[in-house]
């Protein structure tokens, strides 16, 4: 009974939540226009901070989709919910100009739950990539007339999963996610031409994704007299996900607030796939069971086997590492909330998939996350997370750009005891 009233309560705000968790559609970033886009980790305030995590930083309230072991950690009479929003602002600059834009909204939504005491479940939607980007490359045609190719792209991939995490033997535990993957990344390229007498001509290239994705964790612990050493890690096999594309050729027409198709001169429809690479993670994690965590990540991703419907697009493997550690002043103060909240800063290095004129675009990131509980952590561990992050990317050099990312994320994690039975002496 336990069972069905949480699984049809996670399913209604599942369903209510999804027209809310839409592609940022103002999101950008030239490099996305490569690969599959901008990989998101999460947008969710606690994960952002360790952000690549393999299941060594562990939180009862706290649904780290990465690593689907980490679900066998919720408690037997609690359901917890995790949400989260943010706002992403990228500047990005070369030697002569720069460019900034800000977006966001309701990124995350998820829900997890104990059914018995070897199996825990989690259902969850976050977003996969995201791709935004609109280049103008200018043409002086005659001394009176000019043309524009203008290069444009938005749209992005999510995730729909539901995983289930298993104890095998005290302090070790599986798990894994069943994904569905989906989402249209939509790329745009048109001429825009300076005179009345011509129409403008526009390509469109819709590619839309929609199929099963996989991935597993482990996580364990060996407990120690006055500490806890913590290990994970988690896998996604290379696959090939399904893909639709429709290209269409049309002449337009610029209007003052819009544009306006006059003809289609040619559409094609064609099935293909996207061959995603396989993603390795692995952590270690260190705490001394009252207040103090620190942890050490590491990622690696084969991008030099991604294909896009057969052709690669001369991407490089991927390697990250990342550390940090975690603080909370004093867990059972009652008086003071700043005290018992968690602090987490974290510093991440990654060798990005990109590799332009023969330059490594890699990325430095700095996070800070303070989770803020409602109550002293022995009555609820319901909280409100804080995250700001700043991510450097790319170089000026060879005529390339600079990407400076600021983001801002709120979540909110819910964990109650809905179920619990009291008892009086």
């Amino acid at each position: 009974m336990k069972f069905f009233i949480k699984s049809n309560l996670f399913f209604i705000i599942f369903v209510i939540c999804i027209p809310f968790l839409e592609g940022q559609n103002n999101f950008y970033n030239p490099y996305s226009r490569y690969g599959i886009g901008d990989v998101q980790a999460t947008n969710h305030a606690m994960l952002y901070a360790i952000g690549l995590d393999g299941g060594s930083f562990y939180d009862k309230s706290i649904i780290n989709y990465l690593n689907p072991a980490t679900y066998a950690l919720f408690d037997s009479s609690s359901i917890v919910l995790n949400i989260g929003a943010n706002a992403s602002g990228n500047v990005v600059s070369n030697a002569l100009q720069s460019y900034s834009q800000w977006g966001g909204g309701l990124s995350m939504i998820s829900g997890g739950f104990r059914i018995n005491k070897f199996l825990s479940a989690a259902v969850g939607l976050v977003p996969f990539s995201n791709v935004g980007y609109k280049i103008t490359d200018s043409v002086a045609e005659f001394p009176t007339s000019s043309y524009k190719n203008v290069y444009s792209s938005h749209g992005g991939i999510n995730q729909a999963f539901a995983g289930f995490g298993i104890n095998i033997a005290k302090n070790f535990a599986l798990g894994f996610n069943v994904s569905y993957l989906f989402g249209t990344i939509y790329q745009n390229n048109y001429t825009d031409i300076d005179t009345s007498y011509f129409l403008d001509n526009r390509y469109t290239n819709a590619t839309f994704i929609n199929d099963i994705y996989f991935n597993a964790g482990l996580r364990f612990m060996v407990p120690m007299d006055k500490s806890n050493l913590s290990f994970g890690f988690s896998y996604a096999p290379s696959m090939s996900i399904n893909a639709k594309r429709t290209i269409r050729s049309e002449l337009i027409t610029f209007g003052v607030n819009n544009d306006a198709s006059i003809d289609t001169i040619n559409e094609t429809i064609t099935d293909g796939e996207y061959l995603f690479p396989s993603f390795y993670s692995a952590s270690i994690g260190w705490d001394n069971k009252k207040n103090i965590k620190i942890f050490l990540n590491s990622y690696f991703a084969n991008w030099e086997k991604f294909k896009n419907f057969g052709e690669t697009d001369s991407l490089q493997n991927s390697f990250a590492v990342q550390t940090g550690f975690s603080i909370i002043p004093n867990p059972n103060s009652f008086k003071n909330i700043f005290v018992r909240s968690n602090y987490i800063i974290s510093l991440k290095y990654n060798k990005t998939y990109l590799n332009l004129r023969n330059t490594s675009l890699d990325a430095y990131t700095i996070s800070t996350s303070m989770i803020i509980p409602f109550r002293p952590a022995f009555k609820s561990i319901s909280s409100i997370g804080i995250n700001f992050a700043y991510t450097f990317q790319g170089t000026k050099k060879n005529n390339l750009l600079t990407v400076n990312n600021f983001n801002i994320g709120i979540s909110l994690q819910i964990k109650e005891g809905f179920y619990e039975s009291k008892k009086y002496d």
